[in-house]
């Protein structure tokens, strides 16, 4: 299944056939608590759950199990920013955001709750990726963030391990590396990839 955000607020469900050769849709959704244009999606690891962000600071999560019935549940919605959700990722049952303030927000989708802020980053951030227990941001800042995740009885404790600067590169992108501790790092206007390792 392939899910699209669009500039008006809606999001689609596409199918995509086993071969690949075959892509119908499934559905058309308009939540009304998505009020901007959908600016970034997520879903867990068994694609049961999808995290909606949008242009007005909205962060809306869906239960989809059964979509093959065309239907959704709004398990969680979480508005306490009013700047662009600019990226979202999952880890474990918590959602993490990211915002164009440079803001990175934690919640937790069972107990539908706001967790902590952490600022990230001077301006604009525009990735979020996780990888085990490792979490790495990047901004328009020029630097690229790695954040150790712990959770200790539902709570979460986020340790700064590094910043990083990549000369003379406005990065627009830092990834991990297949589940591995390599951070990969991309720029605007160049045709490299930087790889980094997390130790």
């Amino acid at each position: 299944m392939v899910v699209v955000g669009t500039s008006v607020g809606f999001f689609l469900f596409f199918e995509v056939s086993s071969k690949g050769d075959k892509i119908s849709l499934l559905t058309e959704i308009k939540e009304k608590s998505i009020q901007g244009s959908v600016t970034c999606l997520a879903t867990d690891k068994k694609d049961c759950i999808i995290c909606v962000g949008d242009s007005t600071g909205n962060c809306v999560v869906f239960d989809c199990q059964e979509i093959q019935n065309l239907k959704i549940a709004n398990i969680s919605r979480f508005s306490l920013s009013q700047n662009s959700v600019t990226c979202i990722c999952m880890w474990k049952d918590f959602v993490i955001t990211s915002y164009s303030h440079g803001v990175i927000s934690i919640y937790d989708i069972n107990q539908d709750c706001h967790l902590l802020d952490i600022h990230a980053h001077a301006r604009y951030i525009n990735s979020l990726d996780v990888c085990k227990d490792l979490l790495v941001s990047s901004g328009e800042d020029c630097f690229f963030r790695v954040w150790q995740l712990n959770e200790i009885n539902k709570m979460i404790k986020v340790n700064h391990l590094h910043s990083g600067l990549v000369t003379d590169t406005l990065i627009s992108s830092a990834r991990f590396n297949n589940n591995t501790n390599q951070i990969c790092i991309s720029g605007y206007d160049n045709m490299e990839i930087f790889v980094y390792e997390s130790k």
